[in-house]
Formats: C-alpha cells, structure tokens, sequence
C-alpha cells in the first residue's frame, strides 16, 4: 500500500506543486503536502484508483488555496515554474530573456484577475481539463464553469494589453 501511494506521490508531486503556484499559492508547497496528507488519510476510500486521486488531488489543491486567499488579504505572489526540458536544445539568452519577460508579464495578469476566474483558467489551460472536470473541482455548475473561464480569459487579455 505504501507503494502504492509514492508511486502516486511521483505522479503527481511535480504538477501539483506547480497547479497551487498558477492559482497563487505563495507556498506552493505547503499546499502539496497538505493535498497529499489528505489524500493519504482518505486512501482506503479510493482503492488505487489514481484517476480519483488525480481529481481529489486538484479539487483539494483548489479548496486549499482559497481557504488561504480567504484568510490573508495580500497579494499572492506566483513563483517562477521551472520545467526541465531535457529533449531540447539550450535556448539562447535572448529566447530566455523573452520567455522570463512573458512569463513575468502573464503571471502579473494572472494574479490581477479575481481569484475564482483565475483557477478556471489555470484549471482549462494549464492541467487542460474539461469544463464538467472544472465545474467538479470548482464546485460549481457547468455553465458556471465555463462563465468563469471565459470571462477569466477576456479579463487576462485585458491585463496584457494593458501592459
């Protein structure tokens, strides 16, 4: 069984680090550990099913984040998503420049749009879910869902322009 579990830890650790980062976790970290520890006391009620746990993960991960945006007024600040690319060439200076430059830009936009649009977003691009798996991990209906996202991404582009 514990096996079974850091399998799944190995899984999903990386992604869910970064999911409570895009939402604006200022300790993405916490969040996951946290998810996971949860996760691990309702263990016996998922049977291994790893798509279960997938959701319960990201639908824990969501109500976490909130649960601190509830708590704390301040901005929440994203921290910088490394990802390894191990296939491919080095960029050169210029392409990271541009590339730190745009993800400082959309992470700004990110973090000025309301916080329920935000986690649509994050949740229909990053993790490319469905608008009914959004709805599900959200709590919300299906056309909340998808009201949320499109408004989250008008609001986004906004912020880009503007800047």
């Amino acid at each position: 069984m514990h096996e079974d579990f850091r399998a799944l830890f190995d899984g999903h650790a990386t992604r869910v680090v970064r999911l409570a980062a895009l939402l604006g976790a200022e300790d993405p970290e916490d969040v996951a550990q946290e998810a996971f520890c949860r996760l691990f006391e309702k263990r016996d009620r998922l049977r291994g099913e790893i798509a279960e746990a997938g959701a319960y993960l990201n639908r824990t991960v969501v109500n976490l984040v909130r649960d601190r945006h509830r708590r704390s007024m301040t901005h929440r600040r994203l921290g910088l998503l490394n990802r390894r690319d191990d296939e491919r060439q080095e960029p050169s200076a210029e392409e990271l420049g541009v590339r730190a430059d745009d993800h400082r830009r959309v992470s700004a936009a990110l973090r000025a749009i309301a916080p329920r649009r935000r986690e649509a977003v994050v949740l229909r691009y990053w993790l490319d879910l469905s608008y009914a798996d959004i709805a599900v991990v959200m709590g919300t209906s299906l056309g909340s869902a998808k009201s949320s996202v499109s408004r989250g991404l008008d609001d986004l582009y906004a912020h880009l322009e503007e800047s």
